[in-house]
Formats: structure tokens, sequence, C-alpha cells
């Protein structure tokens, strides 16, 4: 008779746990969804990985609308302000570009952007004056 009642009440257990969890699955189902507008801003992001050194060409760029609260400072809103700029940094896919990143605009693009002007001509004798040692 002990045995019984364990059953019994397991089953009744399990059968309130059902119902209980059954209705709120239903009310869930039935909650209305809330939605809220977030202000957001264009920012121009990369369309894919781009390398050091890349010269930027429209396919390059995507606008993307991100929120205005967390937007990246110093981002760029149009596209046409970087087309012809060199990166100095690679940048992946959907990152913003930032000015940190990218050569100044009288610079173009490739690498020379990248070696500061008063180390190119000792960048190039040091490896000279090493390759002759070396013979």
């Amino acid at each position: 008779m002990a045995r019984m009642r364990v059953f019994i009440v397991l089953a009744l257990a399990i059968a309130a746990g059902g119902t209980f969890a059954f209705g709120t699955y239903r009310y869930m189902q039935n909650v209305p969804a809330r939605t809220v507008e977030v202000p957001t801003s264009h920012v121009v992001v990369a369309a894919s990985d781009l390398q050091l050194g890349a010269e930027l060409k429209a396919t390059d760029l995507r606008t993307i609308q991100w929120p205005a609260g967390a937007t990246p400072e110093g981002s760029f809103s149009n596209p046409e302000e970087l087309v012809g700029r060199g990166l100095i940094l690679p940048v992946v896919q959907n990152e913003p570009f930032l000015p940190s990143k990218l050569a100044p605009k009288e610079a173009g693009a490739g690498l020379p952007p990248v070696i500061q002007p008063g180390y190119r001509l000792a960048t190039c004798s040091r490896v000279r004056a090493w390759t002759s040692w070396r013979r």
C-alpha cells in the first residue's frame, strides 16, 4: 500500500508540473512583443578583409546602421571620403574605418605611408650594410 501511495503522488506531481508548464508556454506565446526604437547613424565599414597597404575602392566599403550612442569616435559616414585612400593597418570585415587606420589623403595608397619619412633611407642603407657584411 505504501508503494502505491508513492506512485500516486509521483503521477500527481508530473500531471501538475506538466499542466503548469503548458500554461506558462501558452501565456508566453500570447504576450505581445515590445519594440524599442533605437536612434541610429550611418557608419562606413569594410565589406571584406583588407590587407596592409590596400587602396580603398567603392567595392571595399559598405554603409550600415550603427546605434547612435555607440558610434566609434572619428568614424566615417560618407564612403566617398575614403575612396582612393590607403590602409596603414589591416582591417577585418565589418570593422568601421577610423582615421588611425588610414593613410593621409595626400599620401595615396601603398606601403610608403607606413614608413616614416625620416626612416626610409635608413632602412635601405641598413639592409645594404648587412648584406655587404655577410658576403
